[in-house]
């Protein structure tokens, strides 16, 4: 059995497949079936696509820490706060 290649497509290369399957006036499965792309995928980046550019940069990106009053050998602390009484503390 030989495997399938895996093809990796941009940010904007799934907005032009998003934008040319709303113009094709076919189903989701049809346009994916006629256009050998895999479903799953058209169907997550339709979803990532449809919340907006703001949410996603967000979550694709790193975020720089800067001290505040930090004083020569008094180290660190950073607790972030995850949501349903669970938090990650960590500390020099």
């Amino acid at each position: 059995m030989q495997a399938v290649k895996r093809i990796r497509r941009s940010r904007p290369e799934w907005q032009s497949i998003i934008e040319a399957w709303q113009a094709s006036q076919l189903s989701s499965r049809q346009f994916c079936s006629e256009n050998n792309l895999p479903y799953a995928s058209f169907c997550n980046w339709r979803r990532k696509l449809s919340q907006g550019s703001e949410v996603d940069s967000e979550s694709e990106s790193f975020f720089k820490l800067f001290p505040v009053n930090e004083s020569p050998g008094s180290g660190w602390h950073i607790t972030l706060k995850l949501g349903g009484d669970v938090e990650l503390v960590l500390s020099r």
